[in-house]
């Protein structure tokens, strides 16, 4: 195959991507809810990283039990940004994840903040 007929597009985890990061990153939406409102991503951003950094929880509580707990009084962007970031860690790592373990017929694990 030529290098100038390679199209990226025709892979459906690109055009995923791709969409991820203009509705997510340039257009400051949510990708994975249906919260239209802009993110105010600094703010989020600074909660989050106090939240889930700072109050870091090395507990052997299951991730959901701790992430709840976490973001228990965290703003609703801050619970959106996080589960959108969340989603593209999954997505990255969901490949390698398949890859080394060869489960390609389970479905991809995400966080669902329960939204006030």
């Amino acid at each position: 195959m030529e290098r100038s007929n390679f199209d990226w597009s025709r892979f459906h985890a690109y055009r995923v991507f791709d969409e991820f990061v203009e509705r997510f990153v340039l257009n400051r939406r949510s990708y994975i809810t249906r919260h239209e409102n802009e993110l105010d991503f600094e703010s989020a951003f600074h909660e989050i990283h106090s939240a889930f950094s700072e109050g870091y929880d090395d507990s052997n509580e299951t991730f959901d039990t701790k992430v709840e707990r976490q973001f228990a009084d965290a703003s609703e962007d801050s619970k959106i940004v996080f589960a959108n970031v969340e989603y593209l860690w999954a997505i990255l790592n969901m490949d390698r994840h398949y890859l080394l373990f060869e489960r390609r017929n389970q479905p991809p694990y995400f966080h669902v903040f329960p939204l006030k």
